[in-house]
């Protein structure tokens, strides 16, 4: 029997109580995983942000699959979709594609209800997240209502001790000069109410 190396990921996100809204009380957890040689282990992580942020195009480039980018006004990404690649010979990674709290058919807490019993049943079969990946677009000028809205019940579905295991990333760096995008983010970083409070905390 070939000794386990230990893993550099951490997995955990715990279930909501039957018929509860997410809360701070589940999330992303300290549990570790071990490896052992020729084994293929699995992580999952999920992907958030606006409608529009580009989730689905990131997912695209990261699985090489086409799981499709939505072109019209509507939400492409209407209910939780895990999509799969193979990061490594023993690691396979899972991304966890959701649709975005200001999504064009549906309330904000029918998503969250939707992301709560995603995290219910995976925690049921042994799937727990590892991290958590949040899109902004670098084209918008300002942080819009919506994307605001976005961000805070992202903050508070992942709770506060758990930021150091959130990625905040920009997409569409193609659309802009890059100085000005350069700005933006900047703006982004400085600002609590933005990403600065979250970048203190270890994000």
């Amino acid at each position: 029997m070939s000794p386990k190396q230990k893993g550099t990921f951490t997995h955990g996100s715990y279930p909501p109580e039957k018929g509860s809204m997410p809360s701070s009380t589940w999330k992303i957890g300290q549990h570790t995983a071990y490896r052992s040689a020729g084994k293929v282990e699995d992580v999952y992580i999920g992907v958030m942000g606006v409608t529009g942020a580009g989730k689905s195009s990131f997912i695209d480039l990261c699985t090489g699959q086409k799981i499709g980018v939505g072109q019209g006004l509507r939400s492409h990404t209407q209910e939780i979709g895990e999509f799969a690649f193979m990061l490594s010979a023993n690691l396979r990674v899972h991304l966890v594609d959701t649709p975005g709290f200001d999504d064009t058919d549906r309330k904000d807490t029918d998503v969250l209800r939707d992301i709560a019993g995603w995290l219910g049943v995976s925690y049921t079969n042994k799937k727990r997240l590892s991290g958590m990946i949040f899109l902004h677009r670098i084209i918008d000028p300002r942080m819009q209502g919506s994307a605001k809205r976005n961000l805070f019940m992202f903050q508070k579905l992942c709770g506060e001790e758990c930021f150091s295991r959130i990625i905040l990333a920009t997409t569409m760096w193609s659309l802009v000069p890059p100085g000005i995008g350069a700005q933006r983010e900047q703006e982004l970083m400085r600002q609590d109410d933005f990403w600065g409070f979250m970048l203190k905390k270890g994000s």
